[in-house]
């Protein structure tokens, strides 16, 4: 069997003209303009010759079929097919739909479905063409194909293009390869469109229960405007983040306590060392002691001297680390003594240490400003 890109009469004339009209047979009838052909294989590879010789920017393609179906390949059988039918005893009941026969091209009734029908319905060729224009002239529009491998949608698009027709809509219901995949699709894809549409879908059979939860959408209009969720620790603010609050406060001693996780700070995450893997970045540390600088009668500005890192800070999905943060008055004039610790159950481990003053304290080279912070991030 073959496919052809040209018409009934123009593929008629070819066989004449090889000769071959006795050897193939015209299977089936897809849109105007294409064609399928069924028989011997010889003559099939005559007519696969000429097309490439003579008509080689023509559609042409081979099908991946063993049997010659709506041929004279199929009149061996004809006997033994009628007396399975009529074993079978198939009984038809009255359509509730238009039932339009792709075997005849017509309107048919369920009464003429006998043992002869389905016989013309296996050696015949396929009115397709007919048999979808006919559907279409009774102003019909959705069509959805049911196949395990959908291949008639193009040619539906053809005939509606072909007659003029527009605004159709074609649904395929299986077109996943992987049956597990097709149920799925079938409720989203092809009832999903089906409902968009407005066909009266019965949500009934599809559920145990015959009515879903019913959702109450806004009654206001759609503003289209561009939206998104930020983690509201990346969002610039004027109160503390990783500070904390304050668990003893007198005018020597401030002692500020925060837990610090990868859920809170989630984009702590980006902060990665190969060996170590999420640890508290540097940067954090200096914003600690720059917001402990700034807890003063006078705000700002701050100054901060002599940081030290003793420490890295490790950062595990599912853990929390409890970071405490103390401001110690020093007799040296305006200055405070820094200290950033880890809180375990063995006991507390110095991460940073610092001296903390403002631009009224005395200067120091290795000082660091509230504008600076940038550096370290």
């Amino acid at each position: 069997m073959a496919a052809i890109g040209l018409s009934v009469k123009e593929v008629t004339a070819i066989l004449q003209q090889l000769s071959v009209e006795d050897q193939i047979c015209i299977a089936a009838e897809n849109d105007k303009n294409s064609i399928t052909i069924s028989g011997d294989t010889d003559a099939i590879e005559k007519v696969e010759k000429y097309m490439k010789e003579e008509k080689n920017d023509v559609f042409w393609r081979k099908l991946a079929t063993a049997k010659a179906f709506h041929s004279h390949h199929m009149d061996n059988i004809k006997d033994e097919f009628i007396g399975k039918i009529a074993e079978a005893c198939i009984k038809h009941k009255q359509a509730k739909s238009l039932f339009v026969s792709t075997t005849e091209g017509r309107e048919m009734d369920a009464s003429e479905l006998d043992k002869e029908y389905w016989w013309r319905n296996l050696r015949n060729p396929v009115q397709f063409n007919e048999c979808i224009k006919q559907i279409l002239l009774r102003g019909i529009r959705v069509l959805v194909e049911i196949s395990p491998r959908p291949v008639l949608s193009h040619y539906m698009n053809s005939i509606a293009k072909q007659a003029e027709i527009e605004d159709i809509s074609i649904i395929q219901a299986l077109p996943p390869r992987k049956e597990t995949e097709r149920l799925k699709y079938l409720y989203a894809r092809c009832i999903g469109q089906l409902y968009t549409i407005g066909y009266p879908v019965s949500l009934s059979n599809l559920q145990d229960q015959d009515t879903g939860m019913f959702l109450r959408y806004p009654l206001y209009p759609w503003q289209e405007t561009d939206l998104w969720a930020e983690d509201e620790y990346r969002i610039p603010i004027k109160t503390m983040q990783f500070i904390g609050i304050p668990t003893h406060v007198n005018s020597k001693k401030l002692v500020w306590k925060n837990e610090i996780d990868l859920h809170r700070f989630g984009y702590l995450n980006d902060h990665v060392m190969k060996s170590s893997g999420v640890i508290l970045p540097g940067a954090c540390y200096v914003e600690l002691a720059l917001e402990a600088a700034i807890k003063k009668t006078k705000p700002e500005p701050a100054i901060v001297k002599n940081l030290k890192f003793s420490n890295i800070l490790p950062l595990h999905d599912h853990l929390v680390r409890t970071v405490e943060c103390t401001k110690k008055a020093q007799n040296e004039d305006d200055w405070f003594k820094f200290k950033i610790v880890h809180v375990t159950e063995q006991g507390n481990v110095v991460l940073s240490s610092a001296f903390l003053g403002s631009f009224e304290s005395k200067d120091s080279e290795t000082a660091l400003t509230l504008s600076d912070a940038s550096k370290f991030s």
